[in-house]
């Protein structure tokens, strides 16, 4: 599937951590083979998502960066995990869970993530 398709485009992403909390971004996915980089766009809040995938089939996998607010719960600081996902069969869409580290490095969090295809390139 990987040589078929092309991921290029902006899509919205939402990960869920915590009881009923989330965080949302839209990033710009660009892609070179099964390799994809993606980068959230400016926000009001000055959060910044960074992503390093790779697509095998119909999966996504790799790591995933957030620096907070700087004016935020909390200010700036930098979180990082992996992540897995599935890829729809319209590969629009893509579902799954992350891991990270919480805010004390005292223990690793999961939540569910999902990327939503707003359009392409």
């Amino acid at each position: 599937m990987a040589g078929e398709i092309d991921l290029t485009g902006t899509w919205f992403s939402r990960y869920e951590y915590g009881e009923g909390r989330y965080g949302e971004h839209t990033v710009g996915l660009h892609q070179e083979g099964d390799s994809i980089q993606g980068e959230s766009f400016p926000q009001p809040s000055g959060s910044e998502l960074t992503l390093d995938l790779t697509l095998s089939e119909d999966i996504l996998e790799g790591f995933w960066e957030e620096k907070t607010s700087p004016t935020g719960e909390y200010r700036g600081q930098v979180f990082l995990g992996v992540f897995h996902l599935l890829l729809s069969t319209e590969a629009n869409q893509a579902t799954g869970k992350w891991a990270g580290h919480n805010g004390g490095k005292t223990a690793v969090n999961t939540g569910n993530w999902t990327l939503k295809k707003q359009s392409k390139a």
